[in-house]
């Protein structure tokens, strides 16, 4: 990757830009998207393999996981490519300038792959059914980089990220996963220091329940337009986006209603 590259990406996480004192306190918002709904905990309660978990405190368990950045990553560079969104809800993906930088090899398998995201992902919605299912069975995998048993749950995405895993390891993972693990390292002691005061708080004001074990946070270098998002009780957070590095999210990213994270 270009050195112009590799600058303009670290600028997204500077550290003038990194979180001080109650500006954590937002993250906590963020994290309590995840609230128990009683209704769909299988991803956030399940076993977790330990190669991907970076953190965990009482109340949450922070991963960086590849095949969940992968896609992501595929599906935010597609719809950059396309247009797609707008204002606010636009991703801008700079990585993409240094696609003249790979191999005829890489370019081709990469293209391969950005091909199947356009004709077949970009136009869902995280929320979108067969994106719930793939990124469940992407987490089950549990970062493991030589598996042959790639979920498939949109038919034809198993070949697209296989595809394109190789080239994204040696070429983008090491600067997302860098970028992941400062993310969590700044927001673990905030997120020790304050959770169970926040998780008290939820309890009370929607009458719900926690369970005990720690719920799962992903980070990814790409997420959405809005910090992260939270379905089926498993959190995603944005590690690169610039306003998310100090973590003051607007009040839209705190549940209104536990049923609707």
């Amino acid at each position: 990757m270009s050195t112009i590259l590799t600058n303009r990406f670290a600028q997204r996480i500077s550290p003038q830009m990194q979180p001080k004192g109650g500006a954590f306190l937002g993250a906590l918002a963020m994290l309590l998207c995840a609230v128990h709904d009683g209704r769909a905990q299988s991803t956030a309660d399940a076993p977790r393999p330990p190669s991907t978990n970076v953190a965990t405190t009482d109340r949450f368990e922070f991963h960086s996981d590849p095949w969940l950045n992968l896609h992501h990553f595929l599906y935010h560079w597609v719809r950059d490519d396309e247009g797609l969104g707008s204002a606010r809800q636009r991703v801008s993906v700079p990585e993409r300038s240094a696609l003249g930088q790979l191999s005829d090899s890489e370019r081709a398998a990469w293209l391969n792959a950005v091909t199947f995201y356009r004709q077949s992902v970009a136009n869902r919605s995280h929320f979108d059914p067969g994106m719930l299912r793939q990124k469940r069975a992407l987490l089950e995998l549990g970062g493991d980089l030589e598996t042959e048993a790639v979920p498939d749950e949109i038919p034809g995405i198993a070949a697209a990220l296989t595809v394109a895993m190789p080239v994204y390891r040696s070429q983008w993972w090491p600067d997302h996963d860098r970028a992941n693990r400062a993310w969590i390292a700044t927001a673990e002691p905030f997120v020790r220091r304050h959770e169970a005061r926040y998780v008290d708080m939820t309890r009370r004001i929607y009458d719900v329940e926690w369970s005990e074990a720690p719920r799962r946070a992903d980070v990814s270098a790409y997420a959405n337009a809005r910090a992260g998002y939270t379905a089926e009780g498993h959190i995603v957070i944005y590690s690169t986006d610039v306003g998310n590095q100090a973590l003051l999210w607007c009040g839209d990213s705190f549940p209104r209603d536990p049923a609707h994270p």
